[in-house]
Order: C-alpha cells, then sequence, then structure tokens
C-alpha cells in the first residue's frame, strides 16, 4: 500500500522506517523540504515537495502543527475513496488535521 508520512521528526521517522521495512511505498512530507529529503535518504523511500495525497492508502499526520493549532496546505479533495488518515497527536479537541 501507499502511505504518506507527514513529518520528519522521530516519530514520523521510526513510522516511516517501519512502514518502509514492512514493504509498504512510503513518501515524507516536511514543511522543510531538505529535512524530508534527508530522511527519505536514510530510511530508503521518497520525499515530496507538495503533500499530495493521490493514490495514498494511509496519511500520518506526524508534524508539530497539531501541537501549535495550525493547519497543513493538504487537499482532502485529492486523497482516495477509503484512505485512511491517522493524527498522531491526541487531544480533547479535533485538531486542524482532523
Amino acid at each position: 500500500s501507499a502511505v504518506l508520512v507527514l513529518g520528519a521528526g522521530g516519530s514520523a521517522r521510526a513510522i516511516a522506517a517501519q512502514l518502509v521495512a514492512a514493504g509498504h511505498r512510503v513518501t515524507v512530507w516536511n514543511r522543510t523540504v531538505a529535512r524530508a529529503q534527508a530522511m527519505a535518504r536514510e530510511i530508503g523511500c521518497q520525499s515530496s515537495e507538495l503533500p499530495n495525497l493521490a493514490g495514498m492508502d494511509l496519511i500520518v499526520q506526524a508534524t508539530s502543527a497539531s501541537l501549535a493549532a495550525e493547519s497543513l496546505p493538504i487537499e482532502w479533495d485529492r486523497a482516495a475513496e477509503g484512505a485512511i488518515a491517522y493524527e498522531l497527536m491526541y487531544a480533547a479537541k479535533p485538531t486542524e488535521f482532523m
């Protein structure tokens, strides 16, 4: 399956590395493109300059955006029907990603 991991920090790296090891096609996006590219090279996946949801079966939100109540440049209308979006941060109220 195809997975988009949003973020390039420790949680994103751990999730992406395990998904790659399990045979999933992983793409990493980060607001800092160079960080996404470096992480992708290290774990053996792709990076993207834009968070493109087309063809993704799973979208994992692992950025700090939810901590600051920030939104991400995501075009939800491009997500495939049945795609799963997973917010790594838990909170009492829904995050912008949710």
